[in-house]
C-alpha cells in the first residue's frame, strides 16, 4: 500500500482513485477505516475479501454532510437531526431506513443502513474528495483489534489488498462508534462506544439497549 500523510492535494489525488475503484485506509475519530466508493460494488466487495469478513455482515457508510445522509437513506423522524445536530461530527452510527442507491452489499441484505460523519478533518476531507460517501468497516482482519494506528493497519495487511494508507497519526478515542438503531421505537443501542447512553437519552429520551 503507499502511505500518504494526508495534505489537501494527497487528499484530493486519493478521493479520485478511490471514485475509480481503489480502497483506502484512513483515521476517524475512533478507529481506522478501510473506505471504498458507495458506487463502485466491486470494490466493496473486495473490502469484505481483504478483511476476511463475511458477506452476511453489514458494513457503515461514513459522510460527510447531512445532505449525504439524505441522499442513501429515509430521514422522517425528527428525532434523528436532534441527534446528528448533538453528535456529528462524531462518534454515534444511526440505523436509518435505506434507500435503493444503497446496495444489498453494504447492507448484507437489509433494509437499514448505518450512516455517520466522523470528527476527523482527514477523514471528512477524504469522503468528500471521494464522491461525499464511503463504505468503511475498521481496517483490521476480522477477529483483530481495530487499528488505532497507521502501523497497526501496515501490521495486518499485506502488500496489495489496500491500496492508499493515510497516516493521521494515532485516533483521538481509540473505541468505535456506538450503533443506535432508529427504525425502531424506542430506538435500540446495538453497540456500545464513543457515545453514551446516558447522553443519547438526554437528547431524544427513553432508548432501549440489546
Amino acid at each position: 500500500m503507499l502511505v500518504f500523510k494526508g495534505n489537501t492535494e494527497e487528499l484530493k489525488k486519493i478521493g479520485e482513485e478511490v471514485q475509480k475503484g481503489k480502497i483506502v485506509a484512513f483515521p476517524t475519530d475512533t478507529v481506522y477505516g478501510s473506505g471504498a466508493s458507495t458506487e463502485h460494488i466491486d470494490s466493496v466487495r473486495r473490502v469484505f475479501e481483504v478483511k476476511d469478513r463475511p458477506l452476511d455482515s453489514a458494513i457503515i457508510i461514513l459522510i460527510d454532510e447531512i445532505g449525504s445522509m439524505e441522499r442513501l437513506a429515509f430521514v422522517d423522524n425528527p428525532k434523528v437531526y436532534d441527534l446528528a445536530k448533538e453528535f456529528w461530527p462524531g462518534a454515534l452510527t444511526l440505523i436509518l431506513p435505506k434507500k435503493d442507491i444503497v446496495d444489498p452489499v453494504i447492507s448484507a441484505g437489509g433494509s437499514s443502513v448505518g450512516i455517520r460523519i466522523p470528527d476527523n478533518d482527514i477523514a471528512r476531507e477524504l469522503i468528500k474528495y471521494s464522491g461525499g460517501a464511503l463504505a468503511t468497516p475498521s481496517a483490521n482482519k476480522n477477529g483483530q483489534l481495530s487499528p488505532t494506528r497507521a502501523e497497526h493497519v501496515i501490521s495486518q495487511f499485506s502488500h496489495g489488498e489496500i491500496d492508499y494508507l493515510v497516516d493521521g497519526g494515532k485516533t483521538k478515542k481509540s473505541i468505535e462508534s456506538t450503533i443506535l438503531d432508529m427504525t425502531c421505537n424506542p430506538p435500540k443501542i446495538l453497540r456500545n462506544g464513543g457515545v453514551s447512553k446516558e447522553e443519547i437519552e438526554r437528547i431524544i429520551g427513553e432508548v432501549d439497549e440489546l
